[in-house]
């Protein structure tokens, strides 16, 4: 309540970013009701209801960009981080579909699928373990994730995966081998 409140005295914004993210993992029937309804309220409901509270204003002044910052997850399966993965799809899927939505506009959506980054989410999220494991040329920095999700947004892009090598591979990411890799080093304990 006292968040709403307080996003009724904001004006209207050129430039919202949506970015919330918080580890949530364990097998299927390992993470609590109460942890999923929080986790799915923040990163989906939360980003959701900020967006639509402010784009239907940019769009009034047809004026405006809005970042929604998902995960490589959204594009690739993620055992034991499977609430994490659907919810950060899910706001891949919303994204995009605004973008589309707002097609004949001025204002654009670009959702932002950053791979792994150097942040404290997963020493959090008691991922820690993977700040050992995944081998350091998989890491990207915040500054790279949003230098490159800024020059997307600018040229009005529906999405960007940040980070060259993470473009580069994303387009084998259906390959089995690459789910095998791609699961051999995300294994969550």
């Amino acid at each position: 309540e006292e968040l709403h409140n307080l996003i009724k005295e904001i004006s209207t914004p050129d430039l919202l970013v949506a970015n919330a993210g918080i580890g949530i993992n364990g097998s299927v029937g390992k993470n609590t009701p109460r942890d999923i309804q929080d986790a799915t309220y923040l990163m989906f409901g939360g980003v959701i209801n900020l967006i639509e509270h402010f784009l239907p204003k940019m769009k009034e002044k047809d004026s405006g960009r809005v970042v929604i910052i998902s995960s490589i997850g959204a594009l690739i399966p993620m055992p034991k981080s499977s609430i994490y993965a659907a919810v950060k799809s899910g706001i891949y899927s919303y994204g995009r579909s605004l973008n589309e939505e707002l097609e004949n506009t001025n204002v654009s959506v670009t959702v932002s699928l950053p791979g792994y980054v150097r942040t404290n989410i997963h020493k959090r999220s008691g991922l820690e373990h993977l700040t050992k494991k995944i081998p350091n040329w998989m890491w990207i920095s915040a500054d790279k994730v949003v230098v490159d999700t800024e020059k997307a947004s600018r040229k009005g892009k529906s999405h960007i995966i940040p980070g060259f090598l993470y473009r580069i591979t994303s387009i084998f990411f259906n390959l089995k081998i690459t789910k095998i890799i791609w699961k051999t080093l995300n294994a969550r304990k």
